[in-house]
């Protein structure tokens, strides 16, 4: 049961601009949207008709020539992937300028967040003993928690006055150190798996969750591709055409990359006074740097041309230097990953 609500709304005049922005880019991109769908699904019936050798009706509007029509779906089907996502999170930000309202609920077991945008309604649980503190981001004031799994958004809307007052409202009913007086606490990398082998702490990017998705997502592609060269099974393999043929050598690429996503993976191997960085794919090791109880990690922070700031959690020594990851705008779970990094191989953590 929540001891105490809030809630903040969209507010000011200036959100009605980016909201204009957004909607003029969300008529072009349902445009788009229909555009891409439609010719997915007719270049699709073109290679289903060249491997039955029966067009169907929709195969006429595109005539399958030969199986060259199959690559060209591969990098369709990439665009209208990343257009899709594009679109999904410009039409959610458009709802949420407009009616967008963000309801905060604080109880002992710690903060219940239910975010608007429209129509689409999000919830979260946020437990009392994760989290290390609450603050503003430095770029835009958003209010964001920092806890064991990440930092988390709690709230980009109102005014600046109203997240500065939530901030300290959430940091009250918590009983929180304030952002100047919190102290800084290691956390374990997130989206990595992480096991131990030995005396030795193998951290993994990426998790094998995502590389699995992604090499399934890769074979799908494949099977979709294959269909521009079937019919020369059929026919005969000496009476391939130019087109089937790429296509088929494009379907072993793609399936081959398959593989390549399922198996390849960075590594970071720690112990006391070791950090080993390194490239895997499946068994074998093909690049590998050590870093020996002389090394430093180290923050890296500058500005580019657009005036963004940029982070980058870095392990050096006197020869060598790596960067083991990166971040836009906000450096706390960097700091946060190198603490962690630091007690693990007992590396010096420069800020």
């Amino acid at each position: 049961m929540a001891l105490a609500t809030r809630q903040l709304r969209a507010a000011h005049w200036s959100r009605f601009i980016d909201a204009m922005f957004l909607f003029i880019w969300m008529v072009f991109w349902v445009v788009g949207e229909v555009f891409a769908i439609v010719l997915v699904v007719l270049m699709i019936a073109s290679a289903l008709s060249a491997a039955l050798g029966r067009p169907p009706l929709l195969a006429s509007w595109v005539p399958p020539t030969d199986g060259s029509v199959t690559v060209f779906l591969f990098f369709l089907l990439l665009w209208l992937t990343l257009w899709t996502f594009a679109g999904i999170a410009a039409g959610s930000q458009l709802l949420r300028r407009l009616s967008g309202e963000d309801d905060i609920d604080v109880s002992s077991n710690g903060i219940s967040l239910t975010w608007r945008a429209g129509p689409i309604r999000r919830t979260r649980e946020i437990s009392r003993a994760s989290i290390h503190r609450i603050r503003l981001q430095s770029k835009d004031d958003t209010v964001v928690a920092d806890t064991d799994s990440g930092t988390v958004m709690i709230s980009d809307l109102g005014d600046v006055e109203e997240r500065r007052a939530l901030q300290a409202w959430l940091s009250s009913q918590l009983g929180l150190a304030s952002e100047d007086h919190a102290q800084l606490r290691e956390q374990r990398p997130t989206e990595r798996d992480i096991e131990t082998q030995g005396t030795e702490i193998i951290v993994t990017h990426p998790t094998r969750s995502i590389r699995a998705a992604r090499a399934r997502v890769m074979l799908f592609v494949a099977v979709l591709m294959s269909l521009g060269w079937l019919d020369a099974l059929r026919r005969g393999v000496m009476n391939a055409t130019t087109g089937e043929a790429v296509a088929a050598l494009a379907t072993l690429l793609v399936a081959a990359s398959s593989l390549w996503f399922m198996s390849a993976r960075a590594e970071w191997a720690l112990r006391q006074g070791r950090m080993s960085v390194r490239r895997r794919v499946a068994h074998w090791t093909w690049r590998e740097r050590d870093f020996q109880s002389s090394s430093t990690i180290e923050l890296e922070h500058h500005q580019d041309s657009d005036g963004d700031d940029r982070y980058a959690l870095v392990v050096r020594d006197s020869s060598q230097r790596r960067v083991l990851d990166r971040a836009l705008h906000d450096q706390y779970e960097l700091l946060a990953l190198g603490e962690w990094l630091s007690a693990r191989t007992g590396f010096p953590f420069k800020r």
